[in-house]
């Protein structure tokens, strides 16, 4: 793979993604949690599980009528838990900013995140 270039395709999901995934991330991080490649992974804590999901969003106009990219990402996690059997407690935060990014944009994200 050297001097191979990420695609674009790889953000379509799919057979390239899930490929991609295996020998670049698992091949390094694997466990028996992240191993079955579900959109959340539930943690055995004791008798209890903890079902934990991150999604990372990007969407270009990052706003559309009502919301923005903050609403649908935290949506986007939370119907991965519930997915998952589990009830949505705490969120997780993955953020992408690209450099020059308006702060006032990044602003109104942010507190569509927090509604």
């Amino acid at each position: 793979m050297e001097n191979e270039l990420v695609s674009g395709i790889l953000g379509d999901g799919g057979a390239a993604m899930d490929r991609f995934v295996r020998q670049q991330i698992l091949s390094r991080f694997n466990n028996y949690i992240l191993d079955p490649l579900e959109d959340a992974s539930i943690v055995p804590i004791e008798e209890q599980h903890l079902i934990i999901s991150t999604d990372s969003f990007i969407v270009d106009p990052p706003f559309f009528p009502n919301t923005s990219i903050g609403e649908l990402s935290v949506a986007g996690t939370v119907n991965d838990i519930l997915a998952s059997g589990g009830i949505p407690k705490y969120l997780t935060l993955s953020l992408i900013i690209s450099e020059g990014f308006p702060v006032i944009d990044l602003e109104r994200i942010l507190n569509d995140i927090k509604t």
